[in-house]
């Protein structure tokens, strides 16, 4: 039992995840709303749907570090065309399947309605000291590559992996409805005190009434294709022209007919007459069939385009999901020649490159960071490649973390403006915590009498 213990503690060392941190938090929501508006980049169009979305996700932490996980599936109502900025040039279409208004189209055509990007608001409340509510605080929740959508029932879950994002950006603080801009993140201490909350709640955001600010307040980034909706209505309304334009020329033809007949009773050539007009009207048929049909080839060949460019970036999107990569300790710095210069970046252990190569030094990842050296000095790097301590011309040698500190070496010129009463060694070296603060004196090089000018930092 001893020895369990013991193994236990070692672990625990050796990952540096705080006990507080291992805790994790989930949730669901199931909601019917319209989506934010999106120009589909075609004549002004934009476009909306009415959707029952079904939210699962996920908070937990992994070396001391936040993951954030979430599947979705959805069903869709209805699909809204907006033309222009006038609310009454808006069409609402629904599925033929599920209604017999003229207004419909085949459920292949909404299930062809693709999200590119979705992110939902989840709203948090913790208590303070003196167990008052804190509310406005909010935590931001991907949803990754969402799948086609369902007719009467939810289509299948989304295609997603964990991220982790950084402490200082996982929850936003202000009020949800009114996040417009670039969200207002809390600060990395304050974020670990939320996330290890013993009554942190989580919910998603209540909206108020009013289809468009709903979706402002659960919705923080949307972006979908409606290309091939609008593709089928283009297609839709170009069938309606030409049936119009047979109808109005049969009509015509046969008014005329009828006119020519009833003032040439006794004329022989009354049929010829007859003959001549439906071969002019014929022809300006054929004139006014052909005008439309090249223009909606013009239109479909624009729709095409733009259809192949939102490929392009769901293509994106996916690959961007594809290259998450979870807080690890087997990274491991490999050497590489670019653009004529060797340098450091970090890869896993199926040789898979998670940090791009890029820093003239680099040593190996210990507790979460590992060092590394740039033109601007030493610096300490996460998982991911993001600066946790900057790095800084001064320190000329930095070590790896062990038991939450690492031994930095530091040039005497920068020890001169410390008036020591005397010049130096050529460095000094002390230890930091893993926000970059000394918290040791000064280690004096042998032989060194100097005065330890670095004193001891809280």
């Amino acid at each position: 039992m001893k020895n369990t213990f013991y193994i236990l503690i070692v672990i625990c060392s050796l990952l540096y995840v705080p006990i507080s941190l291992a805790k994790e938090h989930s949730g669901s929501f199931t909601r019917r709303i319209t989506t934010p508006l999106v120009d589909v980049g075609y004549n002004n169009v934009k476009a909306e749907a009415d959707v029952t979305m079904r939210v699962n996700w996920k908070l937990w932490t992994l070396l001391g570090e936040p993951l954030v996980d979430s599947r979705v599936q959805w069903e869709i109502h209805k699909v809204s065309i907006k033309q222009g900025d006038s609310v009454t040039q808006t069409t609402t279409y629904h599925p033929c399947e599920t209604t017999n208004m003229n207004s419909c189209l085949p459920a292949s055509v909404f299930q062809s309605v693709d999200i590119i990007q979705a992110a939902v608001k989840i709203q948090t409340t913790v208590f303070n000291a003196k167990h008052a509510s804190r509310a406005g605080l909010g935590m931001i929740v991907d949803l990754g590559i969402v799948s086609k959508p369902g007719i009467g029932e939810f289509g299948s879950s989304s295609f997603n992996i964990p991220i982790s994002p950084n402490w200082n950006e996982l929850f936003i603080d202000g009020y949800l409805g009114s996040v417009s801009k670039e969200p207002n993140y809390v600060g990395l201490q304050r974020a670990q005190k939320i996330f290890s909350s013993d009554v942190l709640k989580f919910k998603d955001a209540k909206c108020h009434n009013g289809a468009q600010y709903a979706a402002k307040c659960l919705f923080y980034k949307f972006d979908a294709n409606f290309m091939s909706f609008v593709k089928a209505i283009v297609e839709k309304e170009q069938k309606n022209k030409l049936a119009k334009l047979k109808k109005s020329n049969d009509k015509r033809q046969k008014d005329e007919n009828k006119t020519i007949r009833s003032n040439t009773q006794d004329d022989i050539f009354a049929e010829f007459e007859v003959e001549m007009l439906q071969s002019k009207n014929k022809s300006q048929l054929r004139k006014s069939q052909d005008n439309v049909l090249r223009k909606h080839k013009r239109e479909i060949k624009r729709i095409n385009e733009i259809y192949k460019d939102n490929l392009v970036r769901k293509e994106d999107r996916y690959n961007e999901i594809a290259a998450r990569t979870l807080p690890s300790i087997d990274l491991e710095p490999f050497q590489k020649k670019v653009n004529g210069e060797w340098v450091y970046g970090y890869r896993n252990g199926d040789k898979k490159v998670v940090i791009q190569p890029k820093f003239l030094k680099a040593g190996e990842f210990s507790e979460g960071l590992a060092p590394v050296r740039t033109k601007r000095g030493y610096g300490y790097i996460d998982f991911k490649g993001n600066w946790i301590i900057a790095p800084q011309k001064n320190v000329w040698a930095a070590y790896s973390f062990s038991e939450g500190k690492a031994l930095v070496k530091i040039d005497y010129k920068s020890l001169e403006s410390l008036r020591c009463g005397h010049r130096p060694y050529r460095y000094k070296s002390y230890y930091i915590n893993k926000k970059g603060k000394r918290i040791s004196e000064a280690v004096s090089k042998k032989g060194d009498n100097s005065t330890i000018c670095l004193q001891k930092e809280y």
